[in-house]
């Protein structure tokens, strides 16, 4: 699981030095992620439980394919299950520190 992916020449200290990949713009091997693609994962990442790719391009007024292309070239699908496996993780621990 990528949770998290160091900054250029960063050193690993503590998981505060992390950028978690679903608050930043995607990028790899040369691809960035554009702000209006980003800012788009955003409103798809803050529809919680409900989120889905039509409803948000409604929402937009923008082309359904777009939004499906964007969200397949910038991995959003994925950054959206390893927030959530980070959400369990983390109450996880906080559960266990609270016993």
């Amino acid at each position: 699981m990528v949770v998290f992916k160091l900054t250029k020449n960063q050193e690993k200290t503590n998981d505060d030095d992390y950028i978690k990949i679903w608050d930043k713009p995607y990028r790899t091997n040369g691809l960035k992620e554009s702000t209006k693609a980003f800012e788009t994962f955003i409103l798809y990442r803050d529809m919680g439980t409900h989120r889905n790719l039509r409803k948000l391009a409604e929402q937009l007024n923008m082309k359904y394919e777009a939004i499906t292309q964007w969200s397949s070239k910038y991995k959003w699908t994925e950054r959206i299950n390893e927030m959530n496996k980070y959400k369990i993780q983390e109450t996880n621990r906080i559960n266990k520190e609270i016993q």
